[in-house]
């Protein structure tokens, strides 16, 4: 047996159903190819970055980011077939379970907003880099009817204290969640806390944890209708 080293590989990712996978593999030679189901659909510049592989649940489309050498912004990929929009930043790639509609956050300086499919949901501005990920996803219900995404709105303030009696100023973030289901927005948290599941099966109610500015803790239920 015969093994040829073609180069290193990560971001191994596996679909929600665990039928098709994807990866990069980096080459000082070749530079940097993405690969679906054993085949390559994506090649990039030793250069360039790709990074946040997420596969189709159907195993049909591999969605990533590239950020590429010449280029200020970055870009995101389907497969080989580049999309003309170009941002700061791109996050929490996730498709509906059918496969049909893929959603993301964008942003751009202090303006974050989600795309779902063709359309942009609206825009919200942020004092800091905001990365919609596991933690922080945006998600659709199992009958991908329903949808939703926190929102984390980061503004500054500045605090005079006195120490040894000199006057000091400092700069203090204050952080604002709230949830956004089917374009509505909910109370405001300290912080909030969604899973994978908070969507129930049926989707018809959203249950997540939210922190108070005053540290109580909440269980938070929306009932939903589909949109």
């Amino acid at each position: 047996m015969v093994y040829e080293i073609w180069g290193t590989g990560h971001l191994f990712k596996w679909n929600s159903n665990e039928n098709a996978f994807a990866y990069k593999v980096e080459s000082d030679k070749s530079g940097i190819t993405v690969v679906m189901n054993g085949k390559e659909v994506g090649n990039f510049s030793v250069y360039d970055s790709v990074s946040d592989l997420v596969v189709s649940p159907d195993g049909g489309a591999v969605v990533y980011s590239v950020h590429k050498q010449n280029e200020r912004g970055l870009n995101v990929f389907v497969n080989e077939v580049k999309s003309p929009l170009q941002y700061d930043n791109f996050s929490g790639f996730v498709y509906s379970p059918d496969s049909k509609t893929l959603a993301y956050a964008i942003q751009q300086g202090g303006t974050v907003g989600i795309r779902k499919g063709n359309e942009e949901l609206g825009r919200y501005q942020t004092q800091t880099r905001v990365d919609y990920s596991d933690k922080f996803p945006i998600l659709f219900s199992k009958d991908w009817k329903n949808f939703a995404y926190p929102i984390v709105r980061v503004s500054t303030t500045t605090k005079q204290t006195l120490i040894g009696g000199i006057a000091t100023t400092s700069v203090v973030a204050l952080q604002d969640f709230t949830v956004s289901i089917n374009g509505q927005e909910g109370d405001t948290y300290g912080v909030v806390y969604l899973t994978k599941n908070s969507f129930s099966e049926d989707g018809k109610t959203f249950t997540y944890l939210a922190i108070s500015h005053k540290n109580e803790i909440f269980r938070v239920t929306n009932h939903v209708g589909s949109q």
